[in-house]
């Protein structure tokens, strides 16, 4: 467990679809400098490759249902990722516009990412298991 705590991240690659793209830089540019997850959130679109729909690759996209671990502490969530008018924590359903939401999109399978959690503690998670999003349901 030590480790973790002292190991160095780099961000991993991010991948984004276009339509994805489009949807995701409006809304964080909406939400302007008063929200540091829109600040978040346009910085990882930033430095996303952005793919094709079809790409090869399985990441996390709007609508993804995304497996992860919170390598520390051992514990395992499952969540969808959605935009903020279809979020409901108790749904499992997270924003993009919440900081482990910015910082899940366009993640790959075995993936790690650092996130602060609400407590101030830097969390390490890795990415177990994405599922694309139903499309039409």
């Amino acid at each position: 467990m030590d480790q973790v705590a002292t190991e160095t991240f780099k961000k991993p690659v991010i991948y984004i679809t276009d339509a994805d793209y489009d949807v995701l830089s409006r809304l964080a540019h909406a939400g302007g400098n008063a929200s540091a997850s829109a600040a978040l959130l346009a910085d990882e679109l930033d430095r996303a490759i952005r793919v094709r729909s079809d790409h090869d690759e399985k990441f996390v996209k709007l609508g993804s249902h995304v497996e992860f671990q919170d390598v520390s502490a051992g514990k395992t969530n499952k969540v969808q990722l959605v935009l903020p008018k279809d979020a409901d924590i108790n749904a499992g359903r997270i924003s993009v516009l919440t900081p482990v939401g910015a910082s899940l999109i366009g993640l790959t399978i075995n993936a790690r990412f650092q996130w602060v959690g609400a407590d101030g503690r830097t969390r390490v998670l890795e990415i177990l298991r994405v599922q694309d999003p139903v499309i039409g349901a």
